[in-house]
């Protein structure tokens, strides 16, 4: 059976999966090869137009500290210095690591090892490729390579969004890389909508430069303003 091996621990995941079920190292860059038998996965959705990714949302404690993931970035707590993985969202101390910065640290010296007080290397935040413009072409939100960026009334987009009442403060992550973009739908009131299909809360989808993102919509035909009418469109031009 055609699968993808993970190289930290072995687990043969689906092809669809982007990060592996038990270890949550990153799988984009693995190939898809014969792998015998299939492990079962802990998360499977319909999803938008057939772009799902499996695998689940990685949660607290299920990443290994120290762990390279996504070409290397990083989050570091500013409660007790531990270094995660990027997409890691909650530090083992309880600090909540989504709005600490993410950075890619130096390569590590063969005989320089992490101490209590490691030297921080801040990259520069480079944008991707992929941003997000609004179907009045008053807004557009461009999206920085290897973050997440959360989209409403109290994040990315907030100028333009204040208006929409049935936007949420935080009602949709975006995660850009390389490959392209990952969105989360994370409102707790009304939905999002990608191509007039209604995402499950927490569970990640793949977009495609094109699709309609629509916030804050339920069984509404037609324009309203308290919505919110975005286009993923790539830039040629934009990022590495």
């Amino acid at each position: 059976m055609k699968g993808k091996k993970c190289p930290a621990c072995g687990t043969v995941n689906r092809i669809s999966n982007i990060v592996c079920s038990a270890c949550r190292e990153d799988l984009l860059r693995v190939p898809v090869s014969e792998c015998g038998e299939m492990v079962p996965q802990k998360t499977e959705t319909s999803g938008v137009a057939g772009k799902p990714v499996a695998g689940g949302v990685p949660s607290a404690g299920s990443e290994k500290e120290g762990a390279e993931t996504f070409g290397g970035f990083k989050r570091k707590c500013p409660d007790c210095g531990k270094l995660w993985p990027y997409s890691r969202s909650r530090c083992d101390c309880g600090r909540s690591l989504l709005t600490v910065g993410v950075y890619k640290p130096e390569e590590d010296n063969a005989s320089d090892k992490q101490t209590d007080a490691p030297t921080e290397q801040p990259t520069d935040v480079v944008l991707s490729r992929f941003y997000l413009r609004s179907e009045d072409g008053k807004c557009e939100i461009r999206l920085p390579l290897g973050e997440e960026t959360i989209v409403g009334r109290s994040g990315a987009g907030a100028d333009y969004l204040a208006e929409k009442a049935f936007v949420s403060s935080g009602h949709a992550k975006f995660t850009a890389y390389e490959e392209g973009i990952v969105i989360e739908h994370i409102g707790h009131t009304n939905p999002t909508q990608v191509n007039n299909i209604e995402l499950e809360r927490n569970i990640p989808y793949r977009i495609e430069p094109g699709d309609l993102i629509v916030m804050g919509a339920r069984d509404r035909q037609g324009y309203h303003p308290s919505i919110a009418y975005f286009r993923l469109v790539e830039d040629a031009e934009t990022g590495n």
